[in-house]
C-alpha cells in the first residue's frame, strides 16, 4: 500500500487545525462513523486492543520503566482508527509510520518520512 504524493497535503491538515466553518464541515463528515450503535459495536475490539497493549507493557520496560506514550497512548487510537476504516493487519505498520510522520513536531521532516513509507520522493 503506497501513498500518492499528491495526497500527502490532504493528510497533513488535521481537522483540529481548522476553524469553523471548515472544522464544522469536516467534523460532520467524520461524526457519521461515530454513531452510538457503531461505538457500541466497536467496544469489545477496543477493550481487547487495550488489554493486549497493557499486557505487552512489561516487554517494553527498561530498568523498570516503560514509555506509556510510545507503547500504549500512541498505538491505541491508531489501532482503533485502523479498525474503524478497515485497514488490514498486514498494512497497519505503514499506517503507524505515517501517523508518526503526520504527528511529528517537525513539520518539514514529515513529508520525507511519509514519502519514505509510501515510496514517493517527498518533495
Amino acid at each position: 500500500m503506497g501513498m500518492d504524493e499528491e495526497l500527502i497535503p490532504y493528510l497533513t491538515e488535521a481537522i483540529l487545525d481548522h476553524d469553523p466553518p471548515d472544522h464544522s464541515r469536516l467534523r460532520k463528515l467524520v461524526s457519521r462513523a461515530f454513531t452510538v450503535r457503531r461505538i457500541t459495536e466497536m467496544r469489545p475490539r477496543v477493550e481487547e486492543t487495550c488489554k493486549r497493549l497493557l499486557a505487552a507493557l512489561p516487554d517494553h520496560a527498561e530498568n523498570g520503566a516503560v514509555d506509556l506514550i510510545e507503547h500504549f497512548a500512541y498505538p491505541m487510537p491508531i489501532t482503533v482508527i485502523c479498525d474503524l476504516v478497515g485497514v488490514p493487519e498486514s498494512e497497519r505498520s505503514l499506517w503507524l509510520g505515517w501517523s508518526h510522520g503526520l504527528m511529528s513536531a517537525e513539520p518539514v521532516a514529515m513529508r520525507p518520512r511519509c514519502a519514505r513509507w509510501s515510496g514517493t520522493s517527498g518533495r
